[in-house]
């Protein structure tokens, strides 16, 4: 597994960043703080190059997206195991709700039933295999079949195109209390797959905006002390398991001209990202950044939320909202877990220094045995922006040294970067940030 793990994630917060391969070092978080999941401050952004081609999804790739996602938030390399973990407590009588987002229409931006899919493969395969679909509700409020959620491709899952409000339990939004889903006052345990968006009232439609589809009245677009109030509900902050945001394809412009249909793209098929979290706010922070890192790309004015610090304050205590207090992994999920015979370690790539980086940076590439070499460095959309080497290279060290620039000496926007480094049976990454 290829896994950097930093404090920041991109732009002007990003500080230092250094390798793990183990465990997270654990998020800084004060005594008595109620949110954030089993592991509050935590994070993970999974990027795979061929997750997505044009608007296909390769169910292969994210199967290996979310194993590697449970896997690094965890701390466990099996993914079944690290969903044991995750969901601590879980038994054959234990009900898991999972709230997706399908306001928009199939032909774009939505919580891809590949996703959710990848997740139940594993889920229905914890406690040996004893977990029971029917035990598994996937619901909103929006037509699952015409999405792609459909029975053959859940077989025994409960499937619901509405959120069922009829629970009795009220939440205490302003002005008008809402009614939860019994979907998820019966469940143990509750997943949130929300879908990269922006939007217009809120600026970002992401985990927190998700749960509009878990009460009714669900009118709160705007009232921030809605949705917060909504998110610190005891059913939805108490059972929050997992937060799994589906950034395969996404939007960063919105709300000029009507939903979510009419709203930007991202370019190409991309970001091909997922990010996973057992912390709201995590992941609402990390949506937020690659949403602006697009608009700073084109020019426009980056977003600025509204809530995100209030929610990990009091009286909601939803997560950790501080960049320098969380502890955020990046993972390649192209890069096999351990290279293969016959060229076990024919490369060797160190980190970047320094990283973050303004000027310049360099890598150390360790060459074991003469082979051919590219040497890339690629954005966060896959997307190539300048070539470093490529060449046949002899035994020994090389450095890899990149001026922040792109093709025609354009200085490249602040944000992450990754360098991609192709051997003759090797792949190797290593990411960077750029500061300006």
């Amino acid at each position: 597994m290829s896994r950097i793990s930093r404090r920041a994630f991109m732009g002007a917060t990003a500080s230092a960043v250094g390798a793990g391969i183990l465990g997270f070092n654990p998020a800084r978080v004060e005594p008595g703080f109620s949110g954030g999941g089993l592991f509050p401050g935590e994070g993970v952004t999974v990027w795979h190059p061929d997750a997505t081609s044009g608007r296909t999804v390769s169910i292969e790739a994210v199967q290996t997206m979310m194993d590697r996602g449970l896997a690094a938030l965890s701390g466990e390399t099996d993914p079944v195991r690290a969903l044991e973990r995750l969901l601590p407590g879980l038994s054959a009588q234990s009900k898991v709700a999972v709230k997706i987002n399908l306001i928009a229409s199939p032909m774009r931006c939505w919580t891809r039933w590949e996703v959710v899919q990848a997740l139940v493969n594993r889920l229905t395969q914890t406690l040996d295999g004893a977990f029971p679909p029917g035990n598994i509700t996937i619901y909103d409020q929006h037509d699952l079949a015409s999405h792609g959620y459909t029975a053959d491709r859940f077989p025994g899952v409960v499937l619901s195109s509405e959120n069922s409000c009829t629970s009795g339990v009220m939440i205490p939004t302003p002005g008008t209390p809402s009614e939860l889903s019994r979907f998820i006052t019966e469940a143990d345990f509750l997943i949130n797959c929300p879908v990269l968006k922006n939007h217009n009232a809120n600026q970002f439609t992401l985990a927190m905006k998700n749960h509009y589809g878990s009460v009714n009245p669900s009118a709160w677009c705007g009232d921030y002390d809605g949705m917060l109030s909504i998110n610190a509900a005891p059913d939805i902050k108490g059972k929050t398991a997992l937060v799994i945001l589906d950034g395969l394809f996404g939007t960063y412009v919105g709300g000029l001209d009507g939903g979510p249909d009419n709203w930007t793209l991202f370019p190409g098929g991309t970001p091909r990202r997922l990010f996973v979290a057992t912390d709201p706010c995590v992941a609402e922070y990390l949506g937020q950044a690659v949403i602006n890192e697009q608009r700073q790309v084109i020019g426009l004015t980056p977003l600025v939320d509204y809530y995100l610090y209030r929610a990990g304050s009091p009286p909601y205590e939803l997560g950790i909202t501080d960049p320098g207090a969380m502890n955020l992994s990046f993972v390649d999920a192209s890069v096999v877990n351990a290279p293969t015979a016959p060229h076990p370690a024919s490369l060797r790539l160190l980190p970047a220094s320094p990283n973050p980086f303004t000027a310049s940076t360099t890598w150390m590439l360790d060459v074991r045995s003469p082979q051919p070499v590219r040497a890339v460095i690629c954005d966060l959309m896959g997307r190539e922006v300048a070539i470093l080497a490529s060449r046949d290279v002899g035994s020994g060290a090389h450095p890899l040294r990149w001026d922040g620039r792109g093709a025609g000496g354009r200085l490249m926007p602040p944000g992450v970067y990754v360098l991609a480094v192709h051997g003759e049976a090797v792949r190797l990454t290593s990411p960077v940030s750029l500061l300006r």
